[in-house]
């Protein structure tokens, strides 16, 4: 792996994305393979810890990212996140990113913070998908509902 191929590194921002990546995964792919999720954010507080996009992908079966080699050389991770999300998740994962600053004002452990914010993507998942799902079950004005007879 070369330098120029680590999208994950030991430094905090970059052990944040790779929590973000993570928990967009386990809500949105089920394919995703967790233990292997685990694995690499248990070693991304290390110093020699690095990881390539593209091992992302081999190992994790990740889809939020896609790797493409260059025209020059050199090799680009591109986000598939917003292309795969709705208008829902993509309300979710902003709000999450609102709730994740909060918690790391509070001191909260990554451990903590991954919980609740997993736990309010779910919750607010779920409340937003059943108003739209009521919103497209609301009879349409002048419509006759099929047990209704007509006099």
């Amino acid at each position: 792996m070369t330098k120029r191929e680590s999208v994950i590194r030991q430094p905090d921002p970059y052990r944040t994305t790779l929590e973000f990546l993570g928990t967009w995964e386990m809500m949105f792919n089920p394919n995703f393979k967790v233990v292997e999720f685990d694995h690499f954010k248990s070693q991304a507080g290390l110093p020699t810890f690095t990881l390539s996009a593209k091992h992302w992908i081999e190992k994790t079966n990740a889809v939020g990212l896609y790797v493409q080699s260059g025209r020059l050389g050199g090799t680009y991770a591109h986000s598939n996140i917003r292309d795969y999300a709705s208008i829902n998740e993509l309300t979710v994962l902003s709000n999450l990113e609102t709730h994740n600053a909060e918690l790391i004002k509070e001191n909260k452990s990554k451990r903590s913070r991954f919980k609740t914010l997993y736990e309010i993507a779910k919750y607010q998942t779920t409340i937003l998908d059943e108003a739209e799902h009521m919103k497209s079950n609301r009879q349409r004005p002048g419509m006759i509902k099929a047990d209704e007879t007509i006099s």
